[in-house]
Parts: C-alpha cells; sequence; structure tokens
C-alpha cells in the first residue's frame, strides 16, 4: 500500500492506532479486574474512540495552525485533524449499536 502525506500527516495512522489499542487493552484489564458487568465494555469503548479522534484532531489542528506557512499536514491530500471524523463517526457506530443490544 502506497502512502501520500505531507508533513506530519504519516502521524494519523499510529497516533490513532495507539491509543485505540492501548485504550482498549486498559479498558478489558481494568473490565475483568473489576468484574464490572459487559455491558459497560461498549462505554468504555466509545470513550476511547473519541479520545483517539480528540487527540487527532487537537493535534492536527495545532500542527496545521502553527507550521510554517505554506506547511501542510496531509495523509492522503486531506488535512489530519479531518481523519477523526471517521473516529468519530466509529464512536457513534458502536454507541449506538451497544444501547440497541441492551
Amino acid at each position: 500500500m502506497v502512502f501520500i502525506w505531507r508533513g506530519w500527516g504519516l502521524l494519523t495512522i499510529p497516533l490513532i492506532g495507539v491509543v485505540i489499542f492501548a485504550g482498549l487493552f486498559a479498558a478489558l484489564w481494568v473490565t475483568e479486574t473489576l468484574q464490572l458487568p459487559d455491558w459497560t465494555k461498549i462505554f468504555e469503548f466509545v470513550a476511547i474512540f473519541l479520545v483517539a479522534g480528540l487527540l487527532n484532531w487537537k493535534l492536527g489542528r495545532y500542527l496545521n495552525r502553527t507550521g510554517l506557512p505554506g506547511a501542510r499536514h496531509d495523509l492522503f491530500f486531506i488535512r489530519m485533524e479531518y481523519w477523526s471524523v471517521p473516529v468519530f463517526l466509529a464512536a457513534a457506530v458502536l454507541l449506538a449499536s451497544g444501547l440497541y443490544s441492551l
């Protein structure tokens, strides 16, 4: 697969991936350690996706606003902060499916 990026735009992939992976691992560990009911996992997953999206949004906005004139931070010609929108949509789908299954 070919990645097309400009500036620090490639940082989007590991940032979102690491936050989601570490958050899911921590959430599952906490849920199993504290023996919380299974329905709480869906809210933990939604919170993790929201945190990953917010971190990427804030970093992308910071880099694109404070960079040198003309410097952009893109991944596949889309600005870094706009890659948070699919993560927010995934959180909304997780929340809707979790609430529907209750």
